[in-house]
């Protein structure tokens, strides 16, 4: 005889019991967890994922930034010397300007009192300032002081004149010495 396979049945287990589900408090957790909560716990997961893989992305993001850091520190670091060289040459330039623009005028004023100066008046001590001068000098005629000072006061160029001493010397008959003060534009 020939053997006859046998047929094998299906069962079907149910841990579930589908009556009276809804009916405890268990139950109702248990269908709930079932449904809605599986979706909760896939997408808590799909987070959780989300947030490991961008760790290894922000890693190499913050390791790329500290390497690019590292390399501009250490071009900020050569330039320092020719920065602090450029910033002390500026400095020079600007005094060289400052000086350059308040400079004495020494020569424009001794060409100008040779122009005005009698002929007769001789110079003991010229003082020039950036903006100031004194001069100590002698003359044996009073005609000559006056049209010195008269000249000065016509200019452009000389303000503020003080005639600060006049006397005449002990020593030399008719000689005049004065001192004269004035500053200048």
């Amino acid at each position: 005889m020939s053997a006859q396979p046998q047929k094998i049945q299906k069962l079907n287990i149910n841990l579930l019991p589908s009556e009276d589900l809804d009916k405890t408090p268990a139950g109702r957790f248990l269908k709930w967890a079932l449904t809605i909560g599986r979706y909760i716990v896939i997408f808590t997961e799909l987070v959780v994922l989300v947030a490991f893989g961008s760790r290894f992305w922000l890693d190499r993001t913050l390791a790329d930034l500290r390497e690019g850091i590292k390399q501009k520190q250490a071009i900020v670091e050569s330039a320092k010397e020719l920065e602090t060289e450029a910033r002390s040459i500026q400095a020079r330039l600007l005094k060289i300007g400052e000086l350059i623009n308040s400079s004495l005028r020494a020569d424009e004023i001794l060409v100008l009192l040779g122009q005005i100066t009698p002929t007769d008046i001789i110079y003991d001590n010229l003082t020039i300032d950036t903006n100031h001068m004194v001069i100590s000098a002698s003359t044996y005629s009073e005609a000559s002081l006056a049209l010195f000072v008269t000249n000065l006061r016509n200019s452009d160029v000389f303000t503020a004149i003080n005639l600060d001493s006049v006397e005449k010397n002990k020593r030399q008959q008719g000689e005049i010495i004065f001192t004269l003060s004035a500053k200048y534009k």
